[in-house]
C-alpha cells in the first residue's frame, strides 16, 4: 500500500474509484443531515405535506384557502392507487435532476417501498388540492422528483 496521501485524491478526482454508495439522507432546512431512512422519510413528509397554519397566512394564502375550500371535482377524479404511484416513480429516468430539494428518484423509490400507503396518501392529497388549470405547467423545468411523479400521474392517458 502506498503512503502517498495524494494517491487517493488523484483516484477520486479522475473517477478511477467507483463507489457504490446508497443515499439515504437529505439535508434539512436548518443545514443538518438526516441519519437514517426513517428520519429522511419524516423530513420529506414534513416538506411535502406541511402543517396547516391558517393564522400565519398573508392575503394571497388566504385566497388560496378559499379556492381550496371548494374542491373542483368531477366523476373522473378518482384517487391514485399504490400501483399507479409505483409505476409513475419507476417510469422516471434515473438520471433526472432532483431539483432544489435534493430528493432523487432512488430516495423516492425507497420511501415508497417503506411507506407505500403514506406516499399514495401524499399524492392523493396533492390531487385534491391541485390547480384546475394544469396546462400552465411546462414539462421541461427544474422541478423536484416528487413533482415530476405527480405530473406523470396527472397527465397519464
Amino acid at each position: 500500500m502506498s503512503t502517498n496521501p495524494w494517491n487517493m485524491v488523484y483516484k477520486l478526482a479522475t473517477g478511477k474509484i467507483k463507489s457504490c454508495s446508497t443515499f439515504s439522507t437529505i439535508r434539512r432546512p436548518d443545514g443538518t443531515v438526516t441519519t437514517d431512512m426513517e428520519e429522511t422519510i419524516n423530513v420529506m413528509m414534513e416538506h411535502f405535506i406541511p402543517a396547516e397554519e391558517a393564522g400565519t397566512d398573508n392575503d394571497y394564502h388566504k385566497s388560496i384557502r378559499v379556492q381550496n375550500a371548494t374542491q373542483v371535482t368531477n366523476e373522473d377524479d378518482k384517487p391514485f392507487t399504490t400501483a399507479e404511484i409505483r409505476e409513475a416513480i419507476h417510469a422516471l429516468n434515473k438520471n433526472k435532476s432532483p431539483g432544489e430539494n435534493g430528493i432523487t428518484r432512488e430516495i423516492l423509490e425507497r420511501a415508497y417501498h417503506l411507506l407505500p400507503k403514506a406516499t399514495t396518501a401524499m399524492y392523493n392529497r396533492c390531487l385534491r388540492t391541485a390547480c384546475d388549470n394544469i396546462t400552465k405547467y411546462r414539462p421541461i423545468s427544474l422541478i423536484n422528483i416528487a413533482a415530476k411523479v405527480l405530473e406523470k400521474l396527472l397527465i397519464k392517458e
